[in-house]
């Protein structure tokens, strides 16, 4: 399981809920029972907040229903560091339906339980005795839990009621004990009437009594008003208990799984007794299949051999050629009868030959007899066609009634039959007959592939030798760098051979396909002759059309045998193929593939070649085909590669089904398993089965190559000794094979390579979390010094700008007493005067002191835009009342 997973498995686990199915508690006690456990989560959440969370954990603990871990992270997470805000809001956790209600437990366990009990029924009428008494002993389980959670419930319940009234006769008691001191004190006051004291008496007894029974019908109505240290009486009666839910747990689990886990094992069985058996005819048909195709196969080739051996004794009967020894040279020489000519080399046609002589053993002719007989032509047999009296008759022609040979034929009706060929060459002499119309007689139906050695049914066709995809590209890229024009003018140099060997190996990857010598022989035929005068792009042209010939090189089918004792040794070795059923159904265009695709409106089988050619134009090209797919025994599945073959095949890493072919040739090559763990490597280079067992191998004989398991029992010694315990196998040596074991290993470290990168990455993106945090930070301090000093350096300025304009002021309020100080004379008045003029500028000149002590704390003193304000208001004061009056008596 993924780290994800667990994560939010364990999101999802119940704070408060049942241990187990056999928790005879209920869901209240469960959830009074999880105090002290959601008290440490808490606490550990607000360490210095011990009364707040004992108040969030009572008003959890009056919920009706469960909590899980996630919601109580969540909780805590949204109010982290806010105990008063999770204080109030602790609502949001209680009462939020987790569970079902006990309604739709107990509807469900209803369901279940009738449906065990039909199914007991059921089983008891089939006699499966065992399975019933299973399903019995959990419906008594589960009928139990819910039994031992009533009485618990029962029990917790007296325990409740006898705590209550414990708790009421201590407030009795003290009620009463507070009476007997008022009481006392009472009697050592002044007495008076008995009467009046026996009332007083009573009234306090029958209050007392009032206030108990008030308190006990109060706490029995509303539990949820009770004390801290009363919680375990919170949630006498909820709307559900859970009991039921953990019966039918018990009824799923033990009963119903159960009944699921019999009736898939009864079908697997069916299913196997039903393939064994299946298998077992099928066996038994495809052995005498076998035996009647041989029999027929042998009788066919029998005929075919008659046949062929016939035509050509019939042949060399009607030759013309005879063969004769020369006594001189002593040699045989051959004689043209028509020419009256005499050869010395042997004619490619059948001839008369010369035979020896059984009794005698001298040279004579064959057919003695023919020197004076006359050979007469034979009849066609009915059926076969009445002109080359050999291909089956197909066609009737409806207007030929005379013919060369007509008067013999005595089947037919007076009217030519004809096989294809000999139909179209008979018409093609004269307009009037190929104006003839014809009648079929028999459909031509094309015939099963054989194989071309030995004519038995062929299972493969060839392929040649099959080269990479990209092979053409990378040939195209070659041809193309030869035709670019240099640019210095120079003449093209001409490839010689080690160059050309060099590129077809490293650049074209074509090293393990030809051997250097097929390539240096290619480069001879491509070059020819006139080397001087062939280009290079010319000469790779050549090689490129070599190479689509070899596809065609060994286009022919074959069985399985043939194909591998022609395909043993040579350049053969490399050819790949595609496999077919014997007998398959056949292309009806070529005829010498097998069909892959069934057009529905023509009703023919194709294959993917000729279904292109044939349905290119016209409305054919609008046809819809169908795949042919071959016929599956029991318990198979189609290829997984080509999807139209039985995967018969299992692939050792990926462990799915392919055909022969594919999974011999293609499908190694896409294994990604395989490519995994052994870079694409054979499925022979690496074994993962005991040759004899099948079971995973440890040892490897060194000698013969195979790999074997080291299991033993009792009267079994072990694969490697059962077969290696005659003749020189004895002296066979083993090592240890750890193929699998280095698998595991190599699987292992990938895991943990998968998973430390995961932490790499995870520690990786905390710490660029951590050092982005830290740079913001350190951005938001050197923000912050900044705006300091420039709230520094405009407080400097504004104070000196400041201490400019009070000097300004001050200068031109000197201006306004001046005349009066130079006017007045040297008198005692003047000198009055003069102090008087003094003393006024002194009142009126403003004291800079005392402006800037007036000026407000901070940085700037006081916001920016009542500072200015303040600074233009004084100026504006200022040239109003320093400005200086006009000057009447001005001295010379």
């Amino acid at each position: 399981m993924k780290r994800g997973s667990i994560v939010a498995a364990k999101s999802f686990e119940f704070i408060n809920y049942y241990a187990n199915e056999h928790d005879c508690r209920s869901i209240v006690h469960c959830i009074e029972d999880s105090r002290d456990k959601l008290h440490s989560i808490i606490l550990a959440k607000y360490k210095n907040n011990p009364q707040r969370v004992d108040h969030i954990v009572d008003e959890i603990c009056r919920s009706n229903f469960p909590m899980t871990v996630g919601q109580l992270e969540r909780f805590l997470m949204k109010y982290n560091g806010k105990p008063a805000m999770a204080q109030e809001n602790v609502k949001e956790l209680v009462d939020i339906k987790t569970t079902g209600i006990t309604s739709e437990e107990k509807a469900c366990f209803d369901i279940l339980k009738a449906g065990i009990s039909r199914t007991m029924v059921l089983l008891n009428n089939l006699g499966v005795h065992e399975l019933t008494e299973r399903l019995q002993e959990a419906t008594a389980e589960a009928e139990g839990v819910i039994v031992r959670g009533a009485e618990e419930e029962n029990r917790r319940e007296q325990l409740r009621i006898e705590e209550e009234e414990r708790l009421e006769r201590e407030r009795v008691e003290e009620e009463e004990k507070k009476i007997e001191e008022q009481r006392a004190k009472t009697s050592k006051q002044p007495s008076y009437s008995s009467s009046a004291k026996r009332e007083e008496e009573k009234k306090a007894t029958a209050g007392v009594g009032r206030k108990a029974s008030t308190q006990a019908a109060t706490l029995l109505a509303s539990p949820k008003s009770a004390a801290h240290g009363h919680a375990h009486f919170e949630h006498a009666h909820i709307p559900h208990s859970g009991h039921e839910a953990k019966a039918s747990l018990i009824l799923r689990r033990d009963a119903v799984q159960m009944v699921i886990d019999w009736w898939n094992s009864t079908l697997l069985l069916q299913r196997r007794f039903r393939g064994f058996r299946e298998r077992k005819k099928y066996r038994a048909t495809r052995k005498k299949r076998v035996e009647a195709a041989t029999r027929i196969q042998s009788s066919v080739r029998t005929h075919i051999f008659v046949k062929k051996f016939k035509n050509y004794l019939q042949k060399q009967y009607s030759s013309n050629i005879e063969q004769l020894w020369d006594d001189e040279k002593h040699l045989f020489y051959w004689y043209y009868k028509k020419t009256k000519e005499a050869v010395w080399e042997e004619p490619n046609v059948p001839y008369r030959p010369m035979i020896r002589d059984r009794f005698t053993q001298q040279l004579m002719q064959a057919w003695p007899n023919l020197d004076h007989a006359v050979v007469v032509e034979q009849e066609a047999p009915p059926g076969i066609c009445m002109i080359c009296k050999e291909e089956e008759a197909t066609r009737i022609c409806n207007q030929c009634e005379v013919w060369p040979g007509c008067n013999r034929v005595k089947w037919g009706n007076g009217y030519l039959h004809t096989c294809f060929v000999c139909f179209a060459t008979f018409h093609s002499d004269t307009v009037e007959k190929r104006k003839h119309t014809f009648t079929v007689t028999k459909a031509i139906k094309a015939r099963p592939l054989t194989c071309c050695v030995c004519e038995k049914l062929a299972t493969r066709r060839c392929k040649g030798l099959v080269l990479p995809d990209d092979t053409k590209d990378k040939l195209q890229t070659v041809i193309l760098s030869c035709l670019d024009i240099p640019l210095d003018g120079k003449k093209e140099y001409q490839i010689e051979e080690d160059e050309f060997v060099e590129t077809v190996r490293v650049k074209l990857e074509l090293d393990g396909y030809m051997s250097t010598e097929r390539i240096k022989s290619l480069f001879v035929e491509c070059r020819g002759k006139f080397k001087e005068k062939r280009k290079n792009a010319e000469i790779w042209k050549r090689f490129g059309e070599h190479l689509e010939a070899v596809h065609d090189e060994c286009d022919e089918n074959y069985c399985d045998e043939c194909w591998q004792d022609t395909h043993r040794k040579g350049r053969r070795q490399k050819h790949e193929w595609v496999g077919f059923n014997a007998g398959c159904r056949i292309c009806v265009e070529c005829q010498i593939q097998p069909a892959l695709k069934f057009c529905t409106t023509c009703e023919d089988d194709y294959c993917v070649d000729c279904a292109k050619d044939t349905h290119r134009h016209g409305k054919k090209h609008h046809h819809v085909f169908e795949d042919i797919k071959e016929e599956l025994e029991p318990q198979q599945t189609h290829c997984m590669e080509c999807e139209n073959r039985a995967g018969t095949d299992q692939c050792g890493f990926c462990k799915k089904s392919f055909c022969n072919s594919c999974s011999k040739f293609s499908h190694p090559k896409q294994c990604a398993v395989r490519i995994k763990l052994q870079g694409g490597r054979d499925k022979e280079s690496h074994e993962i089965q005991c040759v004899v067992c099948g079971k995973p191998p440890d040892t490897m004989c060194m000698q013969c190559g195979d790999v074997y398991c080291s299991v033993k029992w009792m009267g079994n010694p072990g694969c490697f000794k059962k077969t290696h315990m005659k003749g020189k196998k004895k002296e066979h040596k083993t090592v240890a094979y750890t193929f699998l074991a280095d698998r595991e290993k190599h699987e292992k470290e990938e895991l943990e390579r998968a998973k430390r990168e995961q932490d790499e990455k995870l520690a990786r993106l905390l710490a660029e979390k951590a050092a982005r945090e830290e740079f913001e930070r350190s951005m938001q301090a050197k923000a912050a010094a900044r705006k300091y000093k420039l709230e520094v350096e405009a407080q400097k300025e504004f104070e000196e700008k400041h201490m400019h304009r009070m000097a300004a002021a001050a200068k031109k309020s000197l201006g306004r007493f001046l005349p009066s100080l130079l006017l007045g004379g040297g008198s005692s008045s003047s000198g009055v005067k003069r102090a008087k003029t003094l003393a006024k500028m002194r009142a009126t000149l403003p004291d800079a002191r005392s402006l800037n002590e007036q000026q407000p704390a901070g940085p700037l003193g006081g916001r920016s835009d009542e500072r200015v304000k303040f600074v233009r208001e004084e100026n504006d004061a200022g040239q109003e009342a320093y400005s200086p009056p006009p000057v009447t008596n001005a001295p010379p």
